[in-house]
């Protein structure tokens, strides 16, 4: 398989998982660091798409996610 594999630092958007009314003077919220390791499938200007399993032909993948280039904090490379 010829794919490039990473590991991506990533920040996410978190909420409160409340499901009632809360006061608004409650801990304030800070985004999620997050760390996803795969062989990357598509790269653009705006983001990078991740597989974390692949067929042994490599033509079926699953485990895949799309990380906007925004939110990410640090690119790893692995030999």
């Amino acid at each position: 398989m010829d794919k490039r594999l990473i590991r991506i630092e990533w920040v996410d958007a978190v909420s409160h998982d409340n499901p009632y009314w809360f006061a608004s003077d409650e801990e304030p919220l800070t985004p999620s660091k997050c760390y996803s390791v795969g062989w990357i499938v598509n790269e653009t200007e705006d983001s990078i798409q991740i597989a974390a399993h692949f067929s042994e032909d490599g033509e079926a993948m699953c485990g895949d996610i799309c990380i906007p280039r925004g939110c990410i904090t640090e690119i790893i490379e692995w030999n």
